[in-house]
């Protein structure tokens, strides 16, 4: 199963109680299942004003490497390993039971940018750096 995400490395965070995951997903993953989740949870940080965000736009369309994202889970993570192929695997089952903690502003400039011109350069090859 080829998910279009690649955990890098994962630890356990005892103040949490939880595993952080650090990983790359492909622009196709963040358009179908990171976009989405903007919007989820009523603390996020609400969008600016997208005058601020015209440079990152324009970098975008020319192919900038964003800055990661961090997605949490609320869904309690039982069992897990920290084995790369197990995180992957969960991340793909319950990403909808995410939402984004860090980035929004990011991701939904990306989106705009695919929006207005769906010329994202390399936009199949690009990926984005994450933290689960």
């Amino acid at each position: 199963m080829n998910s279009g995400i690649k955990i890098l490395d994962s630890e356990k965070d005892n103040v949490i109680d939880g595993i952080v995951a650090i990983g790359t997903v492909k622009y196709s993953f963040v358009f179908d299942n990171l976009v989405p989740l903007i919007d989820k949870a009523p603390f996020q940080r609400k969008l600016q004003d997208q005058k601020f965000y015209t440079k990152l736009k324009r970098d975008i369309k020319d192919g900038c490497v964003m800055p990661p994202i961090t997605v949490a889970f609320v869904v309690p993570v039982n069992n897990i390993s920290l084995e790369s192929k197990e995180m992957e695997k969960y991340i793909t089952q319950h990403i909808k039971d995410s939402f984004v903690l860090d980035g929004i502003q990011r991701l939904n400039t990306l989106s705009k940018a695919k929006e207005e011109d769906n010329n994202i350069k390399d936009v199949n090859n690009r990926k984005l750096s994450v933290n689960f």
